[in-house]
């Protein structure tokens, strides 16, 4: 269904039009029928989400679709840091100064997509890149041969 990712919001669909011929599920939020691995868990049909991912993420994070698929093409199809294309879903990196807590965010303070390791790692070095540079310099300078007598 070649929708602009720009369409309004349907409102509801009916269960049986949720998906199409070859089983592929619709987005309510985007009108795109999407495989199903593009969704999570949700109310849906059988269990399954009504918005997909890149739709609830976009969401949350308060930009738009093009510019998630903007961000995307830009970094290669992959995390930003690790270069891996995540099994689940990228999460949206935003500086948490701008926008503290767990709500929807303004979208001006986005700085990238991760996949869901990378962007917990940079949370619990609390986003300070003095403590990333410590890591770095001890993972690079560690003897992994040095074993601890705990005897």
């Amino acid at each position: 269904m070649g929708v602009a990712l720009d369409t309004p919001i349907q409102k509801r669909v009916s269960p049986y039009k949720r998906r199409d011929g070859s089983g592929n599920y619709l987005c309510t939020k985007c009108e795109q029928y999407l495989h199903v691995a593009e969704f999570g868990k949700g109310s849906g049909v059988n269990g399954i989400a009504t918005w997909c991912r890149r739709c609830f993420v976009t969401s949350k994070y308060g930009i738009s679709r093009t510019e998630f698929e903007a961000m995307l093409k830009a970094q290669g199809g992959a995390c930003w840091i690790c270069q891996e294309i995540p099994e689940d879903a990228f999460v949206i990196d935003h500086d948490h100064s701008c926008c503290p807590g767990d709500k929807r965010i303004c979208g001006k303070c986005t700085r990238g997509l991760l996949c869901k390791l990378c962007n917990t790692a940079l949370g619990m070095f609390k986003d300070d890149p003095k403590r990333i540079a410590r890591a770095i310099v001890y993972l690079e300078k560690v003897d992994r041969n040095v074993t601890i007598d705990r005897g």
